[in-house]
């Protein structure tokens, strides 16, 4: 019997990140109804049956009593759809601790993804369909990367970039997770001091 999930599962690297297809695989139409609800709510309540969000819920306790797939049954596993962020190959060098992609933010029908050039972008959960791409970082001067897993909640999606390490300024920002425009940004280190704060939230 073919197992059937409720979530698209990713096998990622931050090059590449795959979802082979599968006639086993449930369809787009099961796929879209089983994540277009899926919100800020169902996220901070998870059920004994689902794995809503990296970590779990927004505690990010990450203990799971999912026991529906283990190591028996795991290859009866089927993929809808494949999607390749088209990473340029040479940006792998820029990542400070090797070429990954911890995961994705799962939201409102879409699956929200940062790329190691660090670019943020939803696909449409149903058929991978790319709703928009924004880039989260001026990359011509530091070479900023994400490799972490974005998190959504209350209509927006969080996103950190990598690079401190190499230089790099560091913050957070959210982005409107309809449109991809740019909500706010948090600087998590000090600026130049002769230019002031350049966040508002710190002032």
């Amino acid at each position: 019997m073919t197992l059937r999930l409720s979530l698209i599962c990713v096998f990622a690297t931050s090059f590449s990140m795959k979802l082979w297809a599968s006639s086993k695989s449930p369809s787009s139409v099961g796929i879209e109804k089983a994540t277009r609800n899926i919100d800020t709510a169902r996220i901070a309540s998870p059920s004994e049956s689902n794995w809503l969000s990296y970590g779990l819920d927004y505690d990010e306790q990450r203990y799971s009593r999912l026991a529906q797939i283990d190591s028996d049954n795991i290859t009866d596993l089927g993929l809808d759809w494949r999607y390749d962020p088209e990473v340029p190959k040479e940006w792998g060098k820029m990542a400070c601790c090797d070429i990954e992609n911890r995961g994705v933010a799962i939201y409102q029908g879409k699956e929200f993804v940062g790329t190691l050039d660090a670019r943020l972008l939803p696909l449409e959960a149903s058929t991978g369909r790319v709703l928009w791409d924004v880039k989260t970082a001026d990359t011509s001067e530091y070479p900023y990367t994400i490799n972490g897993a974005p998190r959504a909640a209350k209509g927006k999606v969080f996103i950190g970039n990598g690079g401190a390490e190499i230089g790099a300024r560091e913050f957070v920002s959210a982005y409107d997770a309809d449109s991809g425009e740019l909500a706010w940004r948090f600087y998590t280190v000090p600026g130049n001091p002769e230019i002031g704060q350049q966040s508002e939230a710190i002032k």
